[in-house]
């Protein structure tokens, strides 16, 4: 974590971390322009809204074959419907699905 935004400081927290975990160059060139947009930035707007891109809802206990989740996924296999969605969706703030 980087404690200081200074540039001197700055430059002291990326060499720790790169001879830390040796990484390749490419990986560690990565690293640094992240590392230094990030002490760069501004604080984040807020936004009007926040769209899921990506969800599954399914029903396992319709007398079809599901080929996933697997039956043994306690987690996954049981029905995750519209409704479940709805409730988790607003209270992490999304406005919309697509």
């Amino acid at each position: 974590m980087l404690l200081s935004c200074s540039a001197a400081s700055l430059k002291g927290e990326i060499a720790l971390f790169l001879s830390e975990y040796r990484m390749k160059p490419c990986l560690s060139l990565l690293c640094l322009l992240l590392l230094v947009s990030l002490a760069n930035s501004e604080e984040p707007k807020p936004v009007k809204h926040v769209i899921d891109t990506h969800i599954h809802l399914y029903d396992t206990t319709r007398d079809l074959p599901m080929r996933w989740p697997p039956k043994d996924d306690k987690v996954l296999y049981k029905p995750h419907r519209p409704l479940e969605y709805s409730h988790v969706a607003k209270a992490a703030g999304v406005t919309g699905v697509v």
